[in-house]
This record gives C-alpha cells, sequence and structure tokens, in this order.
C-alpha cells in the first residue's frame, strides 16, 4: 500500500509548488498595480511641484524688480497653479507629513492663499519666498521618495527613480536661479549665498546625471529637446559668472535676460519630465499586460500539471540536480571572486587615494585639483649610483625594499601620502588630497625627522660598517594634482612646489633636512621646532635662495633647548633575502 501511496506524494508536491508560483505571479499582479498608483499619484504630485517650482521663480523675480513687473502675470501664475492643484486625483490619505498644511488639499491650497496675499515688493523678502516654495518641495519630494519603492519591474522602477531625481534637478536649479538673477541684479553676492548658489547648482547637475543614468533611454530624447536651446551656451558663460562671484555693475537687462534663459532651461527639462512620465505609462501599460498573462499562464500551468505530472515530477528531478551543482559552483566562483576583488582592492588603494578610486570605479574621471599649501618631501640616497655599481641587481632591489618599508611604516604614523617612488627618491606630500588645514608643514617636518633617525638601521650593501644616508628636502607652496594614464593611472602632483623641494635635496648635505624660506615660515606660524639658518645659496632655476636646516623639535616650555631626535631603539632586521622572499611572495 505505501508503494502506492509514495508516487503520489512528488505530484502532489508539484501541485503544491505551482500553486506557490501562482501565488506569487498574483502577488506581483498586484505589485504592478500598487506601482500603477504609485505612478499616478508621483505623476500628480509631481505636477503640482513643477508649478511651484514656476510660481517661485516669477513671484522671487516679481519681488527683486520691487514690483516693475506686471502684477497680473503673477495672479495668472497663482491661477494655473491652483488649478494644478484641483486637479490632483488622489491627495494622499495620511497627508505629506506630520505639519497640518499638507493634512488636506484644501488646507495646503488656504495656506498658500494666505502666503500670496503677503507677498509685496516692499514687505517680503526674496529669500523668504525660496524658504516657503522650497519648503513645501521638499516635502512633496520627501512623500516620493518614500512613496517609490524597489519592486520586481526594475523598467518602471528605474524610470520612476529617473523622474523623481529629474525633479529634484529643476527643484535646485531653480533655487540657484534666484541667487543668479540676485548677482546681476547687484553686482555680487555675499559669501553665504555664493556658497549656496555653488550648492545648489551642483546638487542640480548630480541630480540631472543620476537620472539620465536611471533612464539612459531617454539620453537621446534629452539631446533632442537642449539642440532646440539655441542659448545653451549663454548659459553657460552666465553660470560662470556667477561662479566666480567677480563684483561687476548691477545690470536689469542682464538679470533679467539670465532668467528669461533659465527659465526656457528649466522648461526644457520639464519637457524631458513629459517624455519621462509617458515612458513610464507606457511601461506601465506593458507590465500590467505581462502581469495578466503571467496569471493565466500559471493557472493553465496548474492544470497542465495536474495531467502529466509524472513526467514533470521526472524533469524536476533532472533540472533541480543540475541547478544545485551550478548553484554550488556558482556559489564557489562568487567566493573566489570576492576574495579577489579584496585583493585588488588592497592593492589599488596602496596605488591611488580612496576618493579617487571611489571616482574610478563609478566610471569617472577625477578631474585635476588645485591645493594652495602642500607640503612636500622629497628625498634621495646619498652615493646611490656608486652602491648600485658595486652590488648585485638582487642586492639593490633587498637594499631599496628594507629602505622602503621601514619609511612606509614609519610614515603612517603622520598624516601624509605618499606619492611615488622613483629608484632612490621618496615623494611624500601633506595637504593632499585631504586637507588639513596648516598642519601640512608640522606633519611633514615631524616626518622628516622621525626619518631621519631611522635611517641608522640600515646597513649599506657590501659595507658592513655603514649605514644609510639619505639627502631630505622640504618646502610648501601650491600644487595641481591630478591622476595622470588609463592603463597604469597614478595619482601625480605637478608644480613649481615640487621643482623647488627636489632643489632643497639636490643642494642640501647628508643626513640633513634642507628646507626653503616658504617652509621655515610655515613652520614658525606653528612653532615648536628648531631651524638653523644656511644662508644664500645659488640654486639651479631659482637663483640665489635663502635656505635652513630643520634641526629638530623644541621641548614643552624651553624655546632654546633642542628635543633629542629619538631614534628606535628596536627594529626588526632580518637577512635582505628573507625581505625578498616575502616582498614577492606579497
Amino acid at each position: 500500500m505505501w508503494f502506492m501511496i509514495l508516487p503520489f506524494i512528488p505530484i502532489v508536491a508539484l501541485v503544491f509548488q505551482n500553486l506557490a508560483n501562482l501565488r506569487t505571479v498574483l502577488n506581483y499582479q498586484a505589485e504592478v498595480q500598487d506601482v500603477q498608483k504609485q505612478v499616478v499619484v508621483a505623476g500628480d504630485i509631481a505636477k503640482l511641484i513643477s508649478q511651484l517650482q514656476w510660481e517661485r521663480s516669477e513671484v522671487a523675480f516679481y519681488i527683486f524688480l520691487n514690483g516693475t513687473t506686471v502684477r497680473s502675470n503673477l495672479t495668472t501664475r497663482f491661477r494655473k497653479t491652483d488649478s494644478w492643484l484641483n486637479k490632483i486625483r488622489h491627495w494622499p490619505d495620511r497627508g505629506l507629513g506630520n505639519d497640518s498644511t499638507f493634512q488636506t488639499k484644501s488646507t495646503f491650497l488656504e495656506r498658500m492663499q494666505q502666503f500670496r496675499s503677503r507677498i509685496s515688493e516692499n514687505g517680503t523678502h526674496m529669500y523668504q519666498v525660496i524658504e516657503y516654495y522650497t519648503t513645501s518641495n521638499q516635502v512633496m519630494l520627501n512623500y516620493l521618495t518614500n512613496e517609490i519603492k524597489e519592486t520586481k519591474n526594475s523598467d518602471v522602477w528605474r524610470y520612476l527613480l529617473a523622474y523623481k531625481n529629474l525633479l529634484r534637478s529643476v527643484e535646485n536649479f531653480g533655487i540657484s536661479v534666484v541667487y543668479g538673477i540676485n548677482y546681476f541684479g547687484r553686482g555680487q553676492i555675499t559669501r553665504p549665498n555664493h556658497i549656496e548658489f555653488i550648492r545648489k547648482d551642483t546638487l542640480g547637475m548630480e541630480y540631472f546625471n543620476s537620472s539620465m543614468e536611471f533612464a539612459s533611454n531617454a539620453e537621446q530624447q534629452v539631446e533632442e529637446i537642449f539642440k532646440k536651446l539655441e542659448n545653451l551656451s549663454y548659459i553657460e558663460n552666465l553660470r560662470l559668472k556667477i561662479l566666480l562671484n567677480e563684483p561687476q555693475l548691477p545690470d536689469m537687462k542682464e538679470s533679467t535676460s539670465y532668467f528669461e534663459s533659465m527659465a526656457a532651461l528649466l522648461e526644457a527639462l520639464r519637457g524631458t519630465q513629459t517624455k519621462l512620465r509617458l515612458l513610464i505609462e507606457e511601461t506601465m501599460r506593458e507590465s500590467i499586460s505581462s502581469a495578466n498573462k503571467q496569471a493565466w499562464t500559471a493557472i493553465g500551468v496548474v492544470i497542465l500539471v495536474l495531467f502529466i505530472s509524472p513526467v514533470i515530477i521526472f524533469l524536476t528531478h533532472k533540472v533541480t540536480s543540475t541547478i544545485g551543482m551550478y548553484v554550488k559552483n556558482l556559489v564557489e566562483k562568487a567566493d573566489e571572486l570576492k576574495r579577489e576583488k579584496v585583493k585588488s582592492d588592497k592593492l589599488l588603494l596602496q596605488m591611488l587615494p580612496p576618493s579617487v578610486l571611489t571616482e574610478l570605479k563609478q566610471k569617472r574621471r577625477p578631474p585635476a585639483t588645485y591645493f594652495d599649501q602642500v607640503s612636500i618631501y622629497l628625498s634621495d640616497i646619498v652615493g646611490f649610483t656608486e652602491i648600485s655599481s658595486k652590488s648585485t641587481p638582487l642586492e639593490v632591489v633587498c637594499f631599496l625594499n628594507s629602505v622602503y618599508r621601514l619609511f612606509d611604516s614609519r610614515i603612517e604614523k603622520f598624516d601624509v601620502y605618499k606619492i611615488e617612488t622613483i629608484g632612490d627618491g621618496y615623494l611624500v606630500a601633506s595637504g593632499v588630497p585631504t586637507l588639513n588645514g596648516n598642519r601640512h608643514a608640522c606633519e611633514i617636518a615631524s616626518m622628516a625627522l622621525d626619518l631621519l633617525a631611522c635611517t641608522p638601521v640600515v646597513k649599506v650593501p657590501r659595507r658592513p660598517t655603514e649605514s644609510l644616508q639619505i639627502r631630505i628636502g622640504l618646502h610648501t607652496g601650491p600644487v595641481m594634482a591630478g591622476v595622470i594614464g588609463s592603463k597604469m593611472p597614478r595619482y601625480c602632483l605637478f608644480g613649481d612646489t615640487v621643482n623647488t623641494a627636489s632643489r632643497m635635496e639636490t643642494t642640501g648635505e647628508p643626513l640633513k633636512i634642507h628646507m626653503s624660506m616658504d617652509m621655515k615660515l610655515a613652520l614658525e606660524e606653528i612653532g615648536g621646532f628648531f631651524i638653523e639658518h644656511r644662508g644664500t645659496i645659488e640654486v639651479k632655476g631659482k637663483g640665489n635662495m635663502d635656505t635652513y636646516w630643520l634641526i629638530g623639535k623644541i621641548s614643552t616650555g624651553n624655546t632654546s633647548e633642542i628635543v633629542e631626535i629619538v631614534r628606535p631603539y628596536q627594529f626588526d632586521t632580518v637577512d635582505q633575502f628573507e625581505y625578498l622572499d616575502e616582498f614577492y611572495h606579497e
């Protein structure tokens, strides 16, 4: 009897499995319908946000011009906004937040009309307008963010996110316009307003780029819309003027032209929003149709399984075995890939700064960056050419490896970044790529003293009685930093500051720290270092320069007493060939 029952067990299991699949399909169908509701609500709220953005720009412009524009134009804009508000089909049941202003559509309209009634060229400040409309738009954008959730229908989800980000892009650009017209109308804007303009302008561009990434197939439509804008280059020139914030004579005509040009640009972006909304609606129609088809197909499969269950059981067994093996192999490969990724990331972090590496991983080219004040350390090994000529290549590699391992372990105590090593040259900087205020000179000077103190522990090949001797040059000044190359990118520094540090090193003396006047002044401003005047020397390409020796740090409470450079009392020296073996195995 049991042998009669056993064959029916897998049949029943298969039936339940298909019933479960049918349930999943029905859940997906319900999810698609829920997303459709999200699209409707998001579309209505988004249209209202667009009208409020228009209203904010025109009200701010009206106030800025002291009411010289026709008030009826503003009244017309109010009526358009109210009309779109009345067209909203589904106001959120729980409102748009805890603020009673947004609990119902009528309450929101009433509060907004109260605010409008207080608008006048003398009674309302432009930035009060920004704050009111920006607060309202932010509440609605936050609502859209909370409502737009990830679904199995990834296309719709991506388009919704693209739509939301495009709204935020227009929102930030709209705020930046207010600061822009203020700049051209007044000739200059305050530093806080300038910073706010840069922040809003940057956020607008970031949200726009993010929107295009989520809706990559809409890029062609965006290009077609932008081609219709004849004054795009003119807008860019005006934008650069505001970014520079150089004082100029107030120009109401240029202010009006800027407002009208940005209004055309924002209208183009809203045209892109319309394209996205149509794309979302089309995708939703296809998704609903697909969900219905899947539901009917699942029902048919359940019925079919009842008739051909033995064959399905056999095929399921085969497929399950195959999938099990595939999943097992896939898991193993995934673990292996993860381990290799950790290794590669660790190696890359030794070659590039974390911030630069993040940009490269996101397929963005890190821009070259200008740093006002950076301190540079450059050293080389005294007599390295003679050491290399009298040593085997293997001994030279071991020697350099022992030196750089020692230096690398010591510089981790300081806020510095190792740029590169070229032969026996060792280049380190502070204040780049991460700014550290005015501490860069102190960090580099302290590190130089520490490295100089470590040199006696390294012995010169074939000269067991001689220790490592280095020349050190220090300089501080501006540099340009950026990533060079694509096959093997490197983070490099450029500028006269690097050249001057090199001149300080080449004109220095063994086991001494030679530095420029700029470095000396930077250290004196910080205090805590003992500096000795070397005198005026001839420097190639620089002429006569007044240079100094860095002797050590000054003890606390007594500016005349030099703290003795504390040399490491213990350093794990091993055979140079063991160094090399570990070097290659790493």
